[in-house]
Parts: C-alpha cells; structure tokens; sequence
C-alpha cells in the first residue's frame, strides 16, 4: 500500500519541492528522446561513473557529475516512486526548513547517496 497524501498542513506553497518535482519528470522526459545506445552515452558522460568519482573525487566535474545524476532515472517506477515520496515529504520540508536550507539538504542527501551507491558498488 502506497501513501498518496499526508495530513501535516503547510504555511506556505512548496515552490522549490513543485520545481523539483517539475525538472525531475523533464529531465525523465528528455531522456525518453533518446535511442538506447545514446543513452548510454548520455549517462556516461553526465552522470556518477564510479571508476571517474574514485579517480578523481575532488574535480568540480565530479561535484557535477553527482548533482546531474540526481535528475536522472532508470525508469517510469524509479521516478514515480522518488516524485511520490517528494511530494509527500518534500512539502513539509521546504516548510520547516525554509527555501535555502531545504535546497542545501536536498543536494546535500543526493550526494550522500550517490556516494553510498559508489561505496557499495564500486
């Protein structure tokens, strides 16, 4: 069983988590242009390659690599599953935390789990 919705109110509307959501599906969107082969060429040039982060983690192409790779999908239930869990937490958030804060933890969960993903499957 899937939640759709919470209860916890707002004060205020969740622009960042409504632009996150928004640039997350067209990024997903603007790789459904591309034939298989592309890409894969694509991931590999603009997103986390652990062999590249391993080599070289303090290159600012690497901080880049990270930060693209977190607006790209594997698939329709990869990117509906992470919008449906930003949409219900994300709200309350970006309310608690207010709009730079939520941003700094926003990348800076992404991060964390792009390096447990490299620490896990090297």
């Amino acid at each position: 069983m899937l939640p759709l919705k919470d209860f916890n109110p707002t004060r205020r509307i969740p622009f960042i988590t409504y632009g996150l959501i928004i640039t997350n599906v067209a990024v997903f969107m603007w790789t459904l242009l591309y034939s298989s082969a592309d890409l894969q060429e694509l991931f590999l040039r603009l997103s986390v390659v652990p062999a590249n982060v391993t080599g070289d983690p303090l290159a600012l192409e690497t901080l880049l690599d990270i930060i693209r790779g977190m607006f790209f999908h594997g698939g329709w239930l990869h990117l509906l599953g992470n919008m449906l869990y930003l949409w219900l937490f994300g709200d309350n958030i970006e309310d608690r935390m207010g709009i730079a804060l939520y941003l700094i933890f926003y990348f800076f969960c992404g991060i964390v789990a792009a390096i447990a993903q490299i620490l896990i499957d090297p």
